[in-house]
């Protein structure tokens, strides 16, 4: 008895799938017996058919962090306070601690409260991301050790914490921005974010991403800076 094939649209759906399983099989494929083309075929629709929501989920950080600003500049109300301000004519200045308003070379200071659960032993990174605020530095004044845990300064500005199996424990730490010159300019909509992530070292020594992250949005401030012929007329 003769069959007419003829094409479905699921078979068409599915082509992209078994593509590469008949591919491999070869030239030769019609050569094997039917069952084995078969077999490729439905593993193929099997696999193509899984949800995306069975794949791996992260490994865990079992970490906490928040961040909240403190200041934004230093010095107010004293000798130290920034140039930049209404007091000497400046339009946009730092004329308080909580006006959003930083000068270059000031500092925007604020409290990170990290806490680690107890679990396996794990390294947890904590990184500046400034690609939205290109006129502000950080520091890693920040990246010293707890009472168990461990922390080490990084060459990229990162701070790496390695949490022993079993310790449970809360750090506060004083993070800071520094505001970098402008050029005379005012530069607002400055947002850093912070980011605290599970890491692991990788063959070359470096420290790689790995499992769990979490993100925390800086407040966005405004940098100023003091012109050339102010600097000059101030000396």
């Amino acid at each position: 008895m003769m069959f007419r094939w003829r094409a479905l649209p699921w078979l068409s759906r599915t082509a992209g799938a078994v593509g590469s399983v008949l591919a491999a099989i070869g030239r030769r494929a019609s050569a094997l017996p039917a069952a084995c083309v078969a077999m490729a075929l439905t593993g193929a629709m099997v696999f193509a058919a899984v949800p995306a929501g069975l794949a791996a989920a992260a490994a865990p950080a079992y970490a906490s962090a928040a961040l909240s600003k403190v200041a934004d500049g230093t010095g107010h109300g004293t000798p130290n306070q920034t140039f930049v301000n209404a007091a000497n004519g400046f339009e946009v200045g730092d004329n308080a601690p909580d006006d959003g308003v930083v000068s270059s070379g000031d500092l925007v200071l604020y409290r990170l409260d990290l806490g680690f659960t107890a679990a396996s032993a794990r390294s947890v990174r904590v990184r500046w991301d400034l690609a939205d605020a290109p006129y502000l530095e950080g520091g890693t004044e920040f990246c010293y050790s707890g009472a168990q845990v461990t922390a080490s300064v990084q060459d990229d500005g990162s701070c790496v914490f390695t949490v022993p199996a079993g310790v449970a424990e809360s750090v506060s730490r004083q993070i800071v921005l520094r505001g970098r010159d402008t050029g005379a300019r005012v530069v607002e909509g400055q947002q850093a974010r912070l980011w605290v992530e599970r890491v692991s070292r990788a063959r070359n020594g470096s420290w790689v991403a790995d499992g769990e992250k979490q993100m925390r949005p800086a407040d966005p401030v405004t940098v100023v800076s003091v012109p050339v012929c102010c600097c000059a007329a101030d000396r």
